[in-house]
């Protein structure tokens, strides 16, 4: 196929690589329960097939246009033109034969004078010559002369071009060596090929800001949601609430307490930078000063001071405990302390008052209600009037047999 001759076997990865990613997405919109599984997929299978495809285009935008046969039938016309001279260089032997030949000629004929010579060729110019002792040059040849009288470059006779010698002044034409590493193509299949680059390099892109896109979508979306297990970052506030609306009023039955315990749930509020008033049976943060919103295993990197009510020096007013949290200077504890239910109350008023001044917690507050005894149906009934408004959640845990009766004045039961 001609799709598999552009792209190899890297190429090829990088299609089926992006393909899977699309399947992932569309599969963490199905299934709920595992998206966040599915879109990991989807991001590590977009990753992949960027890495592939970044290769494989780099061998395509590299690639030439196949003209060496052109190339080669240059190359050889080129050697036999610098065979065809070089043969005529060598074989020269006479004066009109060539340049160089002329000026050994005219250096023969000079010498033949000096020598008492004529070009007639008389006696006495013999006779002066033979006495002094010399040796006639008639009829001696550059190649026989002298070395006093044959030019440097004229001697030695014939020589060989060496084989291999690359293109030089002379004009003479060696041996092309060919790069093995660059990818040769026809024109047509180079341009089909660029084409079907441009195709899956979009297609990955795509793929990949879809899929952060969506990942970004569903943490923010999952942000909110009461059993939420992502890891969490302290960005809560009114445009996330936007985004992802909390239920006001959340009961907690027995199945979804064993995956979400009321000191885990606290706990999660705050590392959402959220606030908290605790009532329970015990102390959920036990011998620790502060909250944390941010930590590294043990070490607390940004936390809230911890108020426990009741406690030496700490004021016990219900409208001290709901500045403390609503701000977000403490998380406030009522550990098994009685009267809780009378604090809530008193609570519930002074969140009326607040709605009337149109006031509202800039971040969400938590009461989270984890004691043996529930929350009286008017108390409830009267604090869905103000929650909304107050951006204040109720969240309450409760036993199956203690619901039957409490389950109108909730809006979401987990």
């Amino acid at each position: 196929m001609k799709f598999f001759e552009y792209f190899g076997v890297v190429g090829t990865l990088s299609v089926l690589a992006w393909i899977g990613a699309a399947y992932a997405l569309a599969r963490s919109r199905h299934d709920k329960p595992n998206s966040w599984r599915w879109l990991f997929g989807a991001l590590a299978a977009a990753v992949l097939a960027t890495r592939l495809g970044r290769a494989t285009s780099d061998a395509i935008m590299n690639a030439r246009i196949d003209d060496r046969e052109q190339i080669a039938m240059t190359l050889k016309e080129h050697e036999e033109m610098a065979d065809d001279i070089e043969k005529q260089k060598l074989t020269a032997r006479f004066a009109e034969d060539s340049p160089e030949d002329v000026l050994a000629g005219k250096d023969l004929t000079a010498l033949k004078e000096a020598k008492g010579e004529t070009p007639e060729g008389t006696a006495a110019g013999t006779e002066a010559g033979a006495s002094a002792g010399e040796t006639s040059l008639s009829g001696v040849t550059a190649a026989e002369a002298p070395p006093d009288v044959v030019p440097a470059y004229a001697r030695g006779g014939k020589r060989t071009r060496a084989e291999g010698k690359k293109v030089g002044g002379d004009g003479k034409v060696g041996v092309r060596i060919e790069d093995t590493s660059i990818r040769y193509m026809k024109a047509d299949d180079l341009a089909a090929a660029r084409r079907l680059d441009r195709l899956n390099r979009l297609a990955i892109r795509l793929l990949l800001l879809g899929t952060l896109g969506m990942m970004a979508s569903d943490y923010l979306r999952a942000f909110n949601r009461t059993l939420t297990t992502r890891w969490l970052v302290p960005i809560g506030g009114p445009w996330l609430d936007a985004i992802s609306p909390k239920a006001r009023l959340v009961l907690i039955t027995p199945p979804g307490a064993a995956a979400l315990s009321p000191a885990d749930y606290a706990g999660a509020a705050m590392r959402r930078g959220e606030n908290v008033i605790y009532f329970g049976g015990r102390d959920p943060w036990d011998g620790a000063a502060r909250v944390a919103r941010v930590s590294v295993r043990t070490w607390i990197a940004w936390g809230v001071t911890k108020l426990v009510a009741g406690a030496p020096g700490v004021p016990a007013g219900a409208e001290f405990l709901l500045d403390g949290a609503w701000f977000g200077r403490y998380a406030v504890v009522m550990p098994g302390s009685d009267g809780a239910e009378a604090v809530l109350s008193e609570l519930i008023a002074l969140l009326r008052r607040r709605r009337e001044t149109g006031a509202a917690a800039r971040r969400t507050l938590h009461l989270v209600w984890a004691r043996a005894e529930q929350p009286a149906g008017e108390i409830l009934r009267a604090l869905r009037g103000v929650a909304g408004d107050t951006n204040v959640r109720l969240a309450v845990w409760a036993g199956a047999a203690e619901t039957a009766g409490l389950r109108a004045a909730f809006d979401e039961i987990r």
